[in-house]
């Protein structure tokens, strides 16, 4: 961090953008209250991790497939490793029967929500339409 810089900012150099410690939300999307927006914050995030743009700020078509594939990693590895192992530990949390069960039931629940949201065809057809 700079010298001088709020102890709620924390740069990410992953998302090209300033995040917010809260939530851990990138500031560029904090603003976003629509889904227009939210493209043209993400594509100045992209800007910021070296993806090309075209001077409406739209990806150029060899940046889009890039970020494809991107997405198809990220999805590689959420679902062959994360998810997987993440799940197996809290499994083996929930066996402990402990005061923290709820927790780690929880954590199993927002699991299976999240790969349901991205494994839902019509999310998977926006992604791959605009992987922004």
């Amino acid at each position: 961090m700079e010298p001088g810089s709020s102890s709620q900012e924390l740069h990410h150099e992953i998302f090209g953008s300033i995040l917010d410690r809260t939530e851990m939300s990138p500031y560029l999307l904090l603003s976003a209250d629509n889904y227009q927006t939210a493209l043209k914050q993400a594509t100045k995030m992209m800007n910021n991790r070296g993806f090309d743009m075209i001077d409406n700020g739209e990806l150029q078509e060899s940046e889009r497939e890039r970020a494809k594939h991107y997405v198809r990693r990220t999805y590689k590895y959420l679902f062959n490793l994360m998810f997987p192992f993440v799940k197996s530990q809290l499994n083996g949390l929930l066996a402990l029967d402990s005061i923290n069960a709820d927790l780690y039931r929880n954590g199993l629940q927002a699991i299976r929500r999240i790969e349901s949201i991205l494994n839902n065809n019509r999310f998977q057809e926006i992604a791959g339409e605009d992987p922004r």
